[in-house]
């Protein structure tokens, strides 16, 4: 058990680490603008399509609401809603 615990709970490096503006260029622009330029192009395609995605969901959205809100009003303004005991529609 302490080696399971030993295992989940010691220190790691992680994965992912920060650059410095050096480095990033060290790695990436001063070595080879064209693949600096290939990796720009990629990040601003992916931005784009996030983007759209975006206005997708949220077009979804708005229309789920307002179908929400036609059934609504449709609701309230039936005859049934009219009647003398409105509450017993069902």
């Amino acid at each position: 058990m302490s080696k399971l615990l030993n295992y989940f709970y010691q220190s790691r490096r992680p994965a992912v680490t920060s650059l410095t503006k050096d480095e990033y260029r060290g790695r990436l622009v001063d070595i080879d603008p064209v693949k600096a330029e290939r990796a720009f192009n990629k990040a601003w395609e992916t931005r784009n399509f996030e983007i759209e995605l975006y206005w997708k969901r949220a077009t979804y959205f708005w229309a789920f609401i307002a179908s929400a809100f036609v059934g609504y009003f449709g609701l309230v303004n039936a005859d049934v809603y009219r009647l003398e005991n409105r509450y017993q529609h069902a």
